[in-house]
């Protein structure tokens, strides 16, 4: 880890870690690209965060967090191994991110996949942020719970087809309209 920490500082990422008092083991790296902090800083309003699950050779989580451009680019912000999920962690990693920001620059808006120990940190670290739910999660949530209850593959597709009109409607009205022709496909299709 000694030679990851190295590699951070000798590449000018701004970065930051904790450690077990007892151990002296890492138990959170949170780390910045400078060129994606440069990005960061010029677009700090919307930001999406996820974790991994444990799927590297330290068994730790590991976050990404995504800024989007005003022309709806994605483009890495920050990283982070962090020994867990909770809500002190996530706490901690916000807490790095926003001190990144120059002052009165603010998040506006964080994505997230229903995370609630995520959503409780962005809410205690970030209050003025709105939380949104990420759309791919939804999505999965939808095919697993409403997949089946549909009486045929063409009658899925209909609603798919309603719902990416729902979700893509541009105006008030257009978005009223797409939720009534959603609803009366659902109920009219389902078992």
């Amino acid at each position: 880890m000694q030679i990851v920490l190295q590699l951070l500082s000798d590449h000018q990422y701004t970065y930051q870690y904790t450690t077990d008092s007892k151990t002296g083991c890492l138990t959170n790296l949170f780390f910045v690209h400078p060129t994606s902090l440069d990005i960061w800083r010029a677009f700090p309003w919307i930001i999406e965060i996820d974790a991994t699950y444990k799927t590297n050779v330290y068994n730790m989580p590991l976050v990404e967090i995504v800024g989007v451009t005003p022309t709806g680019k994605t483009f890495s912000i920050a990283h982070a191994l962090i020994e867990n999920e909770q809500h002190a962690t996530y706490t901690w990693v916000l807490q790095c991110l926003r001190s990144t920001l120059e002052e009165g620059l603010v998040v506006r808006v964080a994505l997230t996949d229903r995370d609630l120990a995520l959503m409780k940190a962005v809410k205690d670290v970030m209050p003025e942020t709105k939380l949104i739910l990420c759309r791919i999660h939804i999505w999965r949530n939808i095919e697993l719970h409403a997949n089946p209850s549909f009486r045929s593959k063409k009658d899925y597709g209909l609603f798919r087809h309603r719902w990416d009109q729902l979700v893509n409607s541009i105006t008030v009205k257009e978005y009223a309209e797409n939720e009534q022709r959603l609803k009366e496909g659902v109920y009219k299709n389902m078992r």
